[in-house]
Parts: structure tokens; sequence; C-alpha cells
């Protein structure tokens, strides 16, 4: 009987000490935005081509927690190295190739991202590029006490024009 009134007592004191913490609202409510634009454009003070991106707008749908800005996660995704083997003249030959891997939407680059921090009242970023690199873009919306779900991710990769190739640049 000692017992279950101590344990009582306990549970009393614990439940009026989580009454007065914050609780984090799980961020399923906070909807992901959509990257929904992407336009290359010149950037001067880089001397080079950047990628302006455009997202809809998000609401967190309470007032006491609007949202406070946006992030873009940008990551250079790596080529991969594979060995494939070929047959030449009744043996198999080892050959390395060098590509970029296959894209999938819920699957998120090893590497870390740079991460763009936008004001609320903004919907597009600018990020410079570098021509033949693969980039991975996703944004999500965030308040004061949670952020949501990073939207679909977006792959860009500037093909070498015959200007780069010529000049040695790529």
């Amino acid at each position: 009987m000692e017992f279950i009134y101590l344990l009582s007592v306990c549970l009393c004191a614990l439940m009026s000490m989580c009454q007065s913490l914050a609780v984090d609202k799980p961020n399923a409510d906070l909807p992901a935005p959509n990257l929904w634009k992407f336009e290359s454009i010149d950037d001067p003070a880089n001397k080079s081509t950047a990628q302006r991106l455009t997202w809809t707008a998000v609401d967190s749908g309470d007032e006491q927690d609007p949202v406070i800005g946006y992030k873009v996660k940008v990551w250079e995704v790596n080529k991969v190295k594979t060995i494939v083997y070929k047959s030449q003249g009744g043996k198999f030959v080892a050959t390395e190739i060098e590509e970029y891997p296959r894209m999938s939407s819920n699957v998120i680059p090893e590497s870390s991202p740079t991460v763009l921090v936008v004001p609320s009242n903004e919907t597009t970023a600018v990020y410079p590029v570098k021509v033949d690199v693969m980039y991975q873009f996703a944004v999500l919306a965030f308040t004061k006490t949670r952020e949501g779900p990073l939207s679909s991710p977006t792959h860009i990769r500037l093909h070498p024009t015959e200007d780069d190739l010529k000049s040695g640049s790529v």
C-alpha cells in the first residue's frame, strides 16, 4: 500500500512538472514548401552562373507560432566510381567508370548541405553553381519551435557549353 501511495505522489509531481513544459507539436502539421521554379542567372559578383529557386509560401496554421523563415539546403552530389566488367576477346576486362548516382526523392546525400536561411516574407534564393556539377536542392519552413519537412528534392546540373569546353574551364 505504501508503494502505491509513493508511486501516485511521484506521478502527480511528474505531471505537474510536465504541464509547465512547452511541448513541440509534430512537424506533420507544418507543410513542406513546393519548389516550383528554377532559373539560371548570371552572378556578376562571383563571375559565374547561379540558380534562382522559388517555392510556395507556407502557413503554420498557428498565430502563436508563425513561420519565421525558410532553410534552403543545397548538396553537391559527388560522382560514384564503379567497376564494370566487359567481355573482350573471350576475357572479362575491368573498366572503372565514374558517374552520378541515381537520384531518388527519398534519399538525402551523405555530405553535409550548405544551408541558406531566408526570412518568411521571401520565397526565393540564389545559389552560385559550377558547370558540370550535380546539385540537390530542398527547402523547409521553420517557426520558433519547430521545423517542417523538406520539400521534394530537385536535382540540377549545368552542362558545359562549347565555349566552356574550348576554354578548358570544365
